[in-house]
């Protein structure tokens, strides 16, 4: 990895979708204070607001699902978005351009959210990157992908078509990292749970039926539920900056050398 610069750039990235999560100690009668929350958000460029519902499973005997709220505050042309559940804030993008400016909009997020809620604790915060290549290449997927990712090759045993998925999940110094890898051809891009709930617009062209695509899913996170975290915006950022690092790393684990050269990586001034 000493070949790759730092901090570098790519002109065309892959880079599709990016969300950042903090969960905290859960607050009551979170919906009251949610007017206030509106307002603020609209003055720092999220004017747009939408309320619906998650459903979650918590596993046990028997499973049982929960229903819970979800709040969200999103820009002009819902490309940038902050959800607001019960327990947790997150922000994401469909058009990434920058950690450091993705940070400053998180602050200011977690600021507003701060001064209405008053929150105490944090349990985990966690960072993810969503990487889409497509189209497929003439020379194949493993011409851009670490071919680990991929699974079989379809020629070796005598394959038509294919779906693969790859779940690699590590401890790190800062947490814990997963690295996921989707390909398939169902005309979808996004990990399905976060096509299940998604409410920005993304600048990809439509995908057909029977195209491959290949999803790199990266994630990154701390559980802090044993230990739990004062809220504090500089030591959340703190960690996601860590996290970050090591995304990064993972990512470039992930491709090839070929894939950066196309993807027009160089070194940040």
């Amino acid at each position: 990895m000493d070949r790759y610069p730092k901090r570098f750039i790519l002109e065309r990235p892959p880079l599709t979708y990016a969300v950042a999560q903090i969960k905290f100690s859960g607050v009551g009668r979170l919906s009251t204070r949610i007017p206030d929350i509106q307002d603020e958000m609209r003055k720092v460029g999220f004017p747009r607001f939408t309320e619906g519902q998650v459903t979650t499973i918590q596993f046990g005997s028997p499973a049982d699902t929960v229903i819970s709220p979800r709040w969200e505050f999103l820009n002009r042309d819902r490309t940038t978005g902050v959800a607001l559940l019960k327990d947790s804030v997150g922000f994401h993008v469909s058009r990434y351009i920058g950690f450091d400016e993705f940070c400053t909009h998180l602050r200011t997020a977690l600021k507003i959210v701060q001064n209405s809620l008053g929150i105490e604790l944090v349990e985990r915060i966690g960072l993810r990157y969503v990487d889409v290549v497509w189209p497929e290449p003439r020379e194949g997927f493993a011409s851009l992908v670490n071919p680990v990712l991929l699974g079989l090759d379809d020629k070796a045993v005598g394959a038509r078509e294919s779906s693969c998925f790859v779940n690699y999940i590590a401890q790190t110094e800062v947490g814990t990292l997963c690295v996921r890898a989707l390909r398939r051809s169902d005309g979808s891009f996004l990990p399905p749970d976060l096509q299940a709930q998604q409410t920005l617009i993304f600048a990809m062209p439509p995908i057909s039926p029977g195209q491959s695509v290949l999803t790199l899913d990266l994630d990154h996170f701390q559980d802090l539920e044993k230990e739990p975290l004062e809220f504090s915006e500089d030591d959340i950022l703190k960690r996601l900056w860590l996290l970050h690092d090591n995304l990064t790393l993972a990512f470039l684990s992930s491709v090839t050398a070929s894939a950066l050269a196309a993807w027009g990586m160089k070194e940040r001034t």
